[in-house]
């Protein structure tokens, strides 16, 4: 290769490597304009709990803070010393479904059968022998308006509760007739299975039990 050929191959490098440095200087710029400007990460915001979306627990709420946590044995009644009975005072017992569930009437002729109350006059009865013939101690009647049951119509019945009583004065004294009555009222709650209440629809626990014993006491004393 000769001295000429050798330098033009030479300034066409010398070129070509200025005309490369002159591209690159003019490119840069717009290259980096191209690129995705880059956007500081936001600031990580921990959740907030919205207090009106938390559950609830209504059936707790319900319960007043001074029964919470008790049975309905246990729950606490009126702790009143007992009143004096009036003379002609009516002794009630109620008995309800369980939860609100109405009572049958096919079952309550049934739970009556078994426990030895007999049918008289729409009534179911727990009669009683004495000197001046078969009397009435206790009866059984329904809470809802006539009172009455009608056999014809049993299986047609549906009542919210139906109620023991007795009215004062009774042949076989107050504390007897109530105890007698109550062991009645505890056997067909069990057969229908249901609750006891008192006359004003307050759960009948062993607490008012006492209150009303001690009630039939005081009036036995009173008037026996």
């Amino acid at each position: 290769m000769d001295t000429a050929t050798l330098r033009w191959i030479l300034l066409v490098l010398g070129l070509l490597l200025l005309a490369g440095i002159y591209l690159w200087g003019v490119y840069q710029p717009l290259d980096k304009l191209r690129r995705p400007k880059k956007t500081p990460p936001a600031e990580r915001s921990e959740p907030v709990l919205d207090p009106h979306s938390l559950p609830v627990e209504a059936e707790a709420a319900a319960i007043p803070a001074e029964t919470a946590g008790t049975t309905e044995a246990e729950a606490p009644e009126n702790a009143q010393e007992p009143q004096p009975l009036k003379q002609d005072e009516v002794v009630i017992i109620r008995i309800v479904g369980q939860k609100g569930a109405w009572l049958r009437g096919a079952d309550i002729c049934m739970a009556a059968d078994r426990t030895g109350l007999s049918y008289q006059n729409g009534l179911y009865h727990r009669m009683l022998e004495s000197d001046q013939g078969e009397q009435i101690w206790y009866s059984l009647a329904n809470v809802q308006e006539p009172g009455s049951f009608d056999l014809d119509r049993m299986d047609e019945l549906h009542t919210p509760a139906v109620l023991l009583y007795f009215p004062l004065p009774n042949p076989m004294g107050a504390l007897d007739s109530f105890d007698a009555m109550l062991a009645t009222a505890e056997r067909l709650t069990e057969i229908l299975e249901g609750r006891l209440l008192d006359r004003d629809g307050n759960p009948l626990a062993r607490q008012g039990i006492v209150h009303l014993r001690e009630q039939m006491r005081m009036y036995d004393r009173e008037h026996g």
